[in-house]
């Protein structure tokens, strides 16, 4: 977030140096290159990370937006389907598949989405805020314009609480 790209980098590297079965420190170092746009390097470190944790929901979630960013819509969507066959209550995959898809009213992944939003407290404030954007983008899709915007609010609200800052 300080965008010190390298430095975290080195970091990851040694965590990865000192196990190098830790898919976590895979997903984030994908993570990393992705936020600065080294889509390549980006790929081989979810490889790797889906090499050691064939099931992992968060690393399908990245691979999806990866694919998005290379404009991979199909493939893109096949990942957040697989990540959701693994856990369907992960808010980060419901925020990638609103990215990918139009909600209608009866959409049986916007009524989950519902439930995972009124159970905000159980994600946390990193994973939060992913409800929150998807159900307003849902709700948008759907017309209810104004719930919509209720849930745009909660997320942003949401994610600036977890953004330490001080004017």
């Amino acid at each position: 977030r300080a965008n010190k790209t390298q430095e975290a980098l080195e970091a990851i590297d040694k965590a990865v140096e000192l196990n190098p079965e830790m898919p976590e420190a895979f997903l984030l170092k994908a993570t990393t290159y992705f936020m600065s746009n080294y889509l390549e390097e980006a790929m081989k470190a979810l490889d790797r990370t889906l090499e050691i944790k064939p099931d992992y929901p968060e690393a399908f979630a990245i691979k999806s937006e990866i694919l998005q960013s290379q404009g991979k819509m199909e493939e893109a969507l096949e990942y957040v389907h697989k990540g959701l066959d693994i856990n369907d209550s992960l808010p980060t995959l419901y925020y990638t598949l609103s990215k990918l898809k139009k909600f209608t009213k009866d959409d049986p992944a916007l009524k989950k989405m519902i439930e995972l939003g009124s159970q905000s407290e159980k994600h946390g404030k990193t994973q939060t805020p992913s409800i929150y954007y998807a159900l307003f983008k849902a709700h948008e899709d759907i017309g209810d314009y104004k719930k919509s915007f209720e849930y745009l609010k909660k997320g942003a609200d949401t994610f600036r609480s977890s953004i330490f800052y001080n004017p």
